[in-house]
């Protein structure tokens, strides 16, 4: 679920059925949500208690609530058309479970960048 904060108005009425689109829109947004992770490895370990080289396939899956934090614009092409973009950073961390029980927590962050275009009617 996110939210966007608009600086300044994203059009005009000029008329009972008339709208002018403004040129370009910055805004701002946050939101909260849930992300599923899998976090795999596949390779040759050593087993900590013989010295023993072994190949395996480590595994583990999750969930976490991640805070996501965005910037972005809308940049009107026509009055039915625009293009939209915006970085957006989240925050997630998650416990390991499986194969990894007894690490350290799963870092989930990191940066989006998007690009979208829309149609209004």
């Amino acid at each position: 679920m996110s939210g966007k904060y608009y600086f300044e108005d994203r059009g005009r009425s000029v008329g009972r059925f008339a709208w002018v689109p403004t040129r370009l829109v910055p805004f701002v947004g946050a939101g909260v949500g849930v992300v599923e992770y899998t976090f795999e490895q596949v390779g040759d370990f050593v087993d900590v208690d013989t010295f023993a080289i072994f190949s395996d396939r480590l595994k583990t899956t999750g969930t976490a609530t991640v805070v996501h934090a965005t910037a972005g614009a809308d940049l009107s092409l026509s009055r039915q058309f625009f293009v939209t973009g915006e970085a957006q950073y989240s925050f997630a961390r998650a416990e390991v479970g499986g194969n990894f029980d007894g690490f350290d927590r799963v870092d989930l962050a990191g940066l989006q960048l998007l690009l979208g275009i829309a149609f209004r009617f």
